[in-house]
């Protein structure tokens, strides 16, 4: 948690806000209403002061302003901070208190003391801006028929310190303050109560109450629409102008980060929630109105999207729960009803979540097709394109054309087979060529570029104009390469690639980009790196003006700081920094600049470009060459073997780390390496080194960890130091299946280990996937407990730490090429990734 200085939010409420005038003295503004805010408050003592400093500052007079907080429980001093406040302030802020039963059971008790004319229900770690409350007056003497308010909301990230305004109901509020009549079906969703007001009076009529029966989520927008439907009168606001400020906590710890894994999510909110608002939209009015089937669809399209593809947030569900949760779900959407599923008002999914939801859940084809170009390669003349469900055939001026690759790349929900994803490259030879997509059930067709509609048929030149109209301005000027690892430490495939070209190939200009305050600069900069810092004007003006980009890391910094245009204008290059053994298609698939990648391992290779795989890159983009970095472990590995001497053996050992969950997966590892026979391991003349990335200490994870005295810890900033340390060890520790694979490669004999991490759901399922690819590869012995553990280290140390010979025969044929010329082939792919080869059969 970090306090939020005073500079801060002002710069944010200028930012947000169209006004001109300067800002106001509190209690300035003598309102026509008065307010009352009620919040519900579990564990939130470091939040509390900017809260109440938030409410305290208003500028409306202070006997206008009344503040209820609910403390639910608390373990902390929650309820010391409210009374010192309520010192501070008598008469506006009163305390209530009562034994933990949820936020809803909070926020009833609150309720149960209205007074004054409307009410609000401000999350105690968010905040409003200081004129919050007179705008909404403002807004509201100008309307005095309105029954609900609702307020724009503007982020704060709490890790980066920084307001976004993109909270994904933006486009609610674009329109200004606007106002519709208490039934106007045109209505745009209401979901939250935290940053919407109520009428007193009109609540109290109602009799409403939030449900306790809804959690771990979607209460909030089942209060709101419960009352939606109870009104008889009057008008419903979307006030542009006061801002509600969300925040993101940095520690994960809000209600909704913690709820991913819980399987309430997907029976209890779908059954108690949003069915329950339909049938009682049903009972009240004999029908669903437009506008709830919306709202429905609009919490639909975040919960299916939440469980598509990422098998992590439901492995531990059971298959009962699944069925139960799928059915509702397709209750639901049968509700409905496919008109509004695919309507333009449905703006929380896109056309792939309507397509497969159609699919999955209503057995029917889309009534419509969209074909995305996701990226153009011009000087091959391809088009890249995707679309959903199914995929079409391709006709040029008329004529049909093969593409030259095309895969189908599978999405799951609920680990269920979801709907498909189908990549095709589309080879032309003229601008002018017509371009048309035929699907197998005739269906209308758009074809989507970067959001802008082109009809079916349409001509080549008009769509790539589209996708490259914001080229001009990064056009490549000259044939320089940009080569990076990480934003901040090199040591990885992008330093050994440059090191090769500038050796091999100096006619080809590169820079080797990196911050100027990184450790790695002075080391390179000696050795005759061109080097350019990445903080600096003149890297953005190289890259601007590059043909290639070629980066180890593709969440690299720097980059994210570019325009999206920089990297679909050059030849985009994945090197990776690593064997991939986990499943990244969710995070390479968004990457669509993404024109080549290399890859180091045949299984890597298929697991990308097979046609069913998650991947949305084909054998196009993809090539098995190897990976820089080996070239200089193979060197190194000789060097070290040409120059052995009886060194005392060293096992390193490195976990996977898992901020999320740091304590126990401290003593997972902690436990089985604090054995008693390890420790005589130790006395026998073994070092053993703890490796955790420096991130583990600075972010205060493993800050004053106490090791058994055979331990020692070692850090690391990147992988590249990780790996020069393994060179010079005997064995290797880890639950890694990368990093085992890496030690492979140099022939070091490795032991898995992989605790039980059953009790723990935020890494049971990463650990999981870790044991099984470990297996897989059969790259060394396996272990899950303290005593297999031990075992296995006595084992090696016995052999003298020489791998098995079906050890050796696993990791030889893990590899294919381990002969110093992954970097060679790695400039040829990067110099010939332009060839059209012949088209797909």
């Amino acid at each position: 948690m970090s306090i939020i200085p005073n500079s801060l939010k002002r710069k944010a409420s200028a930012l947000f806000s169209k006004s001109d005038e300067g800002p106001k003295k509190p209690g300035s503004y003598r309102p026509r209403y008065s307010y009352l805010v009620v919040s519900a408050a579990y564990n939130v003592e470091g939040y509390l002061s900017e809260f109440f400093q938030s409410l305290s500052n208003q500028t409306i007079l202070k006997e206008n302003l009344k503040i209820i907080v609910v403390d639910d429980g608390s373990t902390d001093d929650t309820a010391k901070v409210v009374r010192s406040w309520a010192d501070q302030c008598p008469g506006q802020i009163e305390l209530l208190q009562k034994h933990n039963g949820g936020q809803a059971s909070a926020r009833n008790l609150g309720l149960a003391h209205l007074e004054g004319d409307w009410v609000c229900f401000i999350d105690p770690d968010d905040f409003v801006d200081p004129d919050y409350f007179e705008r909404v007056d403002k807004a509201l003497c100008k309307h005095p028929d309105a029954q609900l308010i609702t307020t724009n909301t503007v982020l704060f990230n709490e890790d980066k310190r920084e307001y976004s305004d993109t909270y994904y109901l933006k486009w609610c509020f674009t329109k200004g303050d606007t106002f519709y009549l208490y039934n106007d079906e045109e209505m745009p969703p209401i979901v939250s109560m935290a940053s919407s007001l109520f009428k007193v009076s009109e609540l109290k009529r109602q009799m409403l109450i939030v449900s306790e029966d809804i959690y771990p989520n979607f209460e909030d927008a089942h209060f709101v629409n419960r009352y939606l439907l109870g009104l008889q009168r009057g008008e419903v606001g979307y006030l542009q102008s006061p801002k509600y400020y969300y925040r993101r906590r940095s520690d994960s710890s809000s209600t909704l980060d913690r709820s991913l894994t819980n399987p309430d999510k997907i029976t209890r909110v779908p059954e108690k929630g949003m069915l329950d608002l339909l049938q009682t939209a049903q009972t009240i009015k004999g029908r669903i109105p437009d506008s709830l089937r919306f709202t429905i669809l609009h919490d639909l399209g975040s919960l299916i999207r939440l469980y598509t593809n990422h098998p992590e947030r439901s492995g531990q569900f059971t298959s009962e729960q699944i069925a139960h949760g799928t059915a509702l779900i397709r209750q639901l959407i049968e509700l409905c009803g496919a008109d509004a599923l695919f309507a333009n008002r449905n703006r929380n999914m896109g056309f792939d979540l309507k397509a497969g939801s159609a699919s999955f859940f209503l057995n029917q084809l889309p009534p419509f097709q969209k074909v995305y170009l996701r990226r153009v390669d011009l000087e091959k003349r391809v088009l890249i394109c995707q679309s959903f469900v199914e995929a079409p055939s391709i006709e040029l001026d008329g004529i049909a054309e093969k593409p030259l690759a095309q895969k189908s790349a599978p999405r799951s929900f609920l680990e269920q087979h979801f709907y498909d994803s189908h990549t095709f490259h589309v080879p032309f030879h003229a601008e002018s060529q017509q371009l048309a997509f035929r699907f197998p059930n005739a269906c209308p067709v758009t074809i989507d570029v970067n959001g802008k509609a082109f009809p079916n048929d349409t001509p080549i030149g008009a769509i790539i104009g589209e996708f490259t109209k914001n080229w001009s301005r990064c056009k490549p000027q000259n044939d320089t390469w940009i080569v990076m690892d990480q934003d901040d430490y090199a040591r990885g495939n992008g330093e050994h690639f440059y090191r090769y070209v500038m050796s091999e190939h100096p006619e080809q200009r590169c820079l080797f980009a990196l911050q100027s305050g990184s450790c790695d600069w002075k080391r390179l900069q000696e050795e005759g790196f061109s080097l350019v810092d990445t903080t600096s004007e003149e890297f953005e003006q190289e890259a601007r003006l590059s043909s290639r980009v070629i980066t180890s890391s593709i969440d690299n910094k720097a980059l994210s700081r570019l325009p999206k245009e920089y990297l679909f204008s050059k030849d985009y290059v994945y090197l990776q920094n690593g064997v991939a053994t986990r499943d990244e298609s969710g995070r390479l698939n968004s990457e669509r600049a993404l024109a080549l990648m290399l890859t180091a391992t045949p299984r890597g290779y298929h697991s990308i470009t097979d046609d069913g795989s998650s991947y949305n890159l084909t054998s196009q983009e993809v090539h098995l060459t190897g990976f820089p970095y080996q070239d200089a472990l193979l060197r190194a590995t000789s060097a070290e073997n040409a120059g052995a001497t009886n060194s005392v053996p060293e096992i390193v050992i490195a976990p996977t780390w898992q901020p999320s969950s740091c304590a126990s997966f401290l003593h997972r590892w902690l436990s089985a390496l604090g054995s008693d026979r390890l420790a005589k391991l130790a006395k026998r003349g073994v070092r053993m080194a703890l490796c955790l990335p420096q991130d583990a200490i600075s972010d205060g994870g493993a800050e004053g960890l106490s090791l058994p005295s055979h331990l020692e810890l070692a850090t690391y900033g990147c992988a590249g130091q990780l790996r020069n340390r393994l060179l010079h060890s005997s064995a290797l520790v880890t639950d890694d299946p990368s990093l085992a694979l890496d030690a492979a490669y140099i022939f070091k004999p490795v032991v898995c280990f992989c605790p039980d991490a059953s009790e723990d759901l935020a890494v049971a399922h990463l650990v999981d996937q870790g044991r099984h690819a470990l297996e897989n590869t059969r790259l060394g012995t396996v272990a899950t407990t303290e005593d297999q553990l031990a075992t296995h280290i006595e084992a090696l140390e016995k052999n003298e730490f020489q791998g098995s010979s079906e050890y050796r025969a696993q990791a030889e044929n893990a590899f294919v090429f381990r002969d110093g010329k992954c970097c060679e082939r790695a400039f040829e792919a990067i110099m010939h990734m332009h060839d059209k080869p012949a088209p797909a059969r």
